[in-house]
């Protein structure tokens, strides 16, 4: 429950501790799709995490197009629905982070 003298940083703080345990297991679950994007192997797991990007941003409201490179690798595009924030006077916001994994090599300290 956030309080009447909360800060917009500190409700955040709160809402996130509020829901940290499904947080925990939507972040466990992205971490298992075993996407190493150098293994054409893994090609359909990094599909796979592409999706799941877009699904939970779709469940969250945020529209969501998975798009695929011209080199065959996919990216999540995801945005707000409000044209509202489209007007030129609201900062655009630009979230980047990745969905695929490189390899981990023994020889970089990494162990089974």
């Amino acid at each position: 429950m956030q309080s009447a003298h909360a800060t917009p940083l500190s409700a955040v703080l709160e809402r996130l501790k509020e829901c940290e345990s499904a947080i925990l297991k939507r972040f466990i679950d992205v971490l298992r799709i075993p996407s190493i994007s150098t293994s054409a192997e893994h090609r359909p797991d990094v599909e796979r995490a592409a999706h799941w990007a877009a699904d939970h941003a779709r469940a969250s409201g945020l529209i969501a197009e998975v798009v695929t490179h011209e080199h065959g690798l996919p990216a999540t595009v995801v945005q707000t629905p409000d044209d509202r924030l489209a007007s030129p006077d609201v900062p655009t916001l630009l979230f980047y982070g990745h969905h695929d994994v490189q390899p981990a090599a023994q020889r970089d300290g990494w162990v089974d």
